[in-house]
């Protein structure tokens, strides 16, 4: 039997922080209006707050501390009947964090690097107390969810802000890594000392035993009960103990990731295929961000971050904040009935369960926290963002932007590097056996791989393994990262194909404050480009040649793009992640080296302007093949797209029904590929190819 988040796709959360610091806070709070804006903004599923991020639970708990403001009342209660019998499906929303227990208990506090405590380290933007997992708080939590699912028995629990959020030390971390390891903890970063190493890996293992005991929690009773933990922390660095096992924990990916509408779509491909059933869900506020109250995003904005989710296969939820009195913006809620009511027409063709048909995938590993860039720190308390995580998303951009199809490949479906061409990894330092394995045996076979940066400079162990652990793969050996803040790549007579007006004396520039991999070339590689510097002389960091920029002048003979072949497949090394720069001549370079990799004869080519991606989706029940085609403008307001021309390599179809304008669309068929095309999108359309 099919269950809720499997037949539904319109969702709310309301935000309820509201502290108890005056009176008259939630003194307004209507049931009845709440639900009301449910039903008329077209809300299928509801997560209601039972506590918020203070502690504050709004409900009758005899474990934890109810809001004073509601006095006698059950809001969870009233609000699970009235949405019930509005024909809503209720599900429980939970918060880890508590002022209530940081505040009754210093000793459960998470302590960073520093000796600070959440508070002081991020008030005044934020107001919250974070406790840490290894202290009296767990159990505190595993008991509030048992008197809650005790007493209400939902169908599900949302349980956000769980696991690890800080670098904490307290005096709990330190005792029970003591206890498990005979160490204490390192008092500065060293990605070379074991110690160090060892003690992220235990952060993680115990994160993972929080998650498992609180869903033992909340299944109490219902061994179905659907248990929900909030995934968004995978943009942010190793602090937030994301690794393969954590997706294990909840029964779908969820999460509210809100950092730009470029990575939307990126984050909805990996929440997909790492969700351990389908679909997965997408959260994001009806605010421009949480910080701006009453800021709305438009119309257009909205149905754009809708249709991202929808072009992904996955579910969509908005955020509403509510008013300090308990009252709500009626705007909101009738924005999202516009919105909720345009999109409301592709759900009848989508299905649960769909395969991507993208010839491209970007890895996302899930375990890759070294950065050399922070050994010797003492304070760690703020940790750099993963490169690996920036350059990812990056790709993802100027993929789309490219008209190159992609899918997302992780450790949790390496069986998948089948079905694609070509496989781009950004900056990934850390790759265990299994991902060695799988990405070796792929280009063997006869896959395309792009690679940049110190990708497989550290094993599974986090230790540097001695030139790389895919020196057979790419042809190259890893040497140490370069000092040079300031590169230049100059292609070769053999690269200069790629190129475009670059050349030995104009060299493609590559930004300021990153630095390239130092390698050599393996026997039998091929050199495209190499490294220039700027003017610099020894020991004097004053010396420059122009009094503004930094111009090419050093010509080294350090490989900065290699290519290898391997096995029946082939692989390009960038030295420096070209990936992630932004301007549209440098990513022309780019372009021309993805496409090198790729067939000439692709699966699916889209002719569109840079703002449109199309995502190809067999749906494994139906059989049928859903085109869904997404018109991303960046803009307050959409400017439709007059056409966007699709070849797809795929049996001569039935018919193809454009889902937006309910009717079926001409195509024509030669040489076993389908062409068609649809005229005036908007924002959204799905083409169903029966």
């Amino acid at each position: 039997m099919a269950k809720w988040y499997q037949t539904t796709f319109r969702r709310n959360l309301v935000d309820m922080h509201i502290s108890e610091q005056d009176e008259a806070f939630l003194s307004e709070f209507d049931v009845k209006k709440y639900v009301d804006n449910l039903v008329k903004s077209g809300t299928e599923v509801a997560y209601l707050y039972t506590s918020n991020c203070l502690g504050l639970c709004y409900w009758q708990t005899k474990v934890g501390h109810t809001h004073k403001n509601i006095g006698d009342r059950d809001l969870v209660g009233e609000l699970v009947k009235e949405c019930k019998e509005r024909g809503i499906t209720p599900i429980l929303y939970t918060n880890f964090w508590s002022n209530y227990n940081y505040e009754r208990h210093p000793d459960w506090r998470c302590v960073l690097p520093d000796g600070k405590t959440s508070f002081e380290f991020n008030n005044p933007k934020y107001r919250f107390g974070v406790c840490c997992f290894n202290s009296g708080h767990q159990r505190y939590m595993e008991d509030l969810i048992s008197e809650l699912v005790d007493k209400y028995r939902p169908e599900g629990l949302w349980i956000d802000m769980a696991g690890a959020f800080y670098m904490c030390v307290c005096d709990n971390c330190k005792e029970r890594f003591f206890r498990e390891t005979g160490n204490k903890i390192p008092e500065k970063i060293d990605w070379k000392n074991p110690v160090w190493n060892e003690f992220i890996k235990r952060r993680y293992k115990w994160s993972n035993e929080s998650f498992e005991r609180l869903k033992k929690a909340a299944k109490k009773g219902d061994p179905e009960r659907t248990v929900i933990f909030n995934s968004a922390r995978y943009v942010m660095n190793h602090t937030r103990c994301l690794d393969e096992e954590y997706y294990s924990h909840g029964e779908f990916v969820a999460g509210d990731y809100n950092s730009g509408r470029p990575y939307n779509s990126f984050f909805c491909k990996l929440y997909y295929e790492l969700s351990e059933n389908k679909p997965s869900e997408f959260l994001c506020p009806v605010m421009l961000t949480l910080n701006e109250h009453n800021v709305l995003n438009t119309v257009d904005e909205l149905e754009v971050l809708v249709g991202s989710t929808y072009l992904n296969n996955g579910r969509f939820g908005f955020i509403d904040a509510i008013d300090p009195l308990g009252t709500f913006n009626d705007e909101v809620y009738e924005r999202m009935a516009k919105v909720y009511g345009d999109m409301q027409k592709f759900e009848p063709y989508m299905v649960a369960e769909t395969e991507s048909l993208a010839e491209a995938g970007v890895y996302c590993t899930l375990d890759c926290p070294v950065d050399e860039d922070e050994n010797g720190k003492d304070n760690y308390s703020r940790l750099l963002d993963n490169k690996f995580i920036v350059g990812t998303r990056d790709i993802a951009v100027h993929l789309k932007k490219m008209g190159i199809p992609y899918r997302i490949i992780t450790p949790k479906n390496l069986d998948d590097l089948k079905d694609i061409k070509l496989l781009v990894i950004s900056e990934t330092g850390v790759l265990n056996d299994k991902e060695v394995t799988a990405i070796e045996n792929f280009v063997k076979e006869g896959g395309s791989l792009f690679v940049s940066g110190e990708t497989g400079r550290y094993g599974g162990d986090y230790l540097e393994v001695e030139g790389g652990r895919l020196r057979k793969v790419l042809g190259v050996r890893h040497i140490k990262r370069g000092d040079e803040k300031v590169v230049y790549i100059r292609p070769t007579k053999e690269g200069e194909k790629y190129f475009s007006y670059f050349n030995e004396d104009h060299p493609l520039a590559c930004g300021i404050d990153l630095t390239a991999m130092i390698v050599e070339a393996e026997e039998g590689s091929e050199i495209l480009a190499k490294l220039t510097y700027p003017f610099r002389k020894e020991n004097d960091d004053k010396a420059f040649s122009s009094a503004i920029s930094n111009p090419p002048w050093n010509k080294t003979e350090i490989p900065a793009i290699v290519y290898n072949a391997y096995g029946k497949g082939k692989a390009v090394y960038s030295a420096f992640p070209i990936e992630g720069l932004k301007s549209i001549e440098q990513i022309k370079v780019v372009k021309n080296i993805f496409l090198s990799l790729l067939p000439k004869e692709r699966f699916i080519k889209v002719d569109a302007p840079s703002s449109v991606e199309v995502v190809a989706l067999k749906q494994l029940k139906t059989g049928k093949t859903a085109v869904n085609i997404l018109n991303d403008q960046m803009a307050e307001e959409v400017i439709p797209v007059p056409r966007v021309g699709v070849e797809i390599r795929i049996e001569k179809p039935r018919r193809i029904f454009s889902v937006n304008k309910n009717e079926e669309i001409p195509f024509s068929y030669e040489d076993g590929y389908c062409k068609f095309g649809i005229e005036n999108l908007k924002i959204y359309d799905s083409l169903i190819i029966e």
